[in-house]
């Protein structure tokens, strides 16, 4: 698209669509100048390059969309339940395994945590998986057509 163009719902057609694998790959390619935005960035990965003074910059949409949170599980018949256990309390203590993903930019569980960003002005909505499942298909062949994608 030509630079004059801004994104908006009308003319989402007009880009090109590029989808890659591999958030760290596509921040990359953003930073040489292979394509103009990315949609859907790890907030982390960005903020990385932006403090080792990539030319490169982001929002925080708000409300934020959450995915599916990730989880942390221990096994039916694990060989060592008891050191799995102490594993999962020192992951999701604060000063742990929390304090490590704070320090990558990443969202730590544990509200006690001390994070870089003050995401509590932040509105977050996590789509319901039970609301969304069903709608997967229409949804994904509305983007199709949007965007002219050819499914295989």
């Amino acid at each position: 698209p030509s630079p004059r163009n801004s994104l908006n719902v009308t003319n989402l057609n007009t880009f090109v669509l590029v989808c890659r694998r591999g958030h760290t790959l596509v921040a990359q390619l953003l930073i040489v100048g292979e394509f103009s935005i990315q949609i859907d960035g790890y907030f982390h990965v960005l903020d990385r390059f932006k403090r080792s003074g990539a030319p490169v910059d982001y929002v925080v949409t708000n409300p934020l969309i959450m995915k599916p949170p990730s989880v942390i599980a221990l096994a039916k018949n694990a060989p060592h339940p008891h050191a799995a256990a102490l594993f999962i309390d020192y992951h999701l203590s604060a000063e742990g395994g929390q304090k490590i993903l704070a320090g990558q930019n990443r969202f730590p569980a544990n509200r006690k945590t001390k994070v870089k960003m003050d995401f509590r002005k932040v509105e977050a909505w996590a789509p319901a998986l039970d609301e969304w499942l069903p709608r997967q298909a229409e949804v994904i062949s509305q983007f199709d057509k949007i965007f002219g994608v050819r499914r295989r």
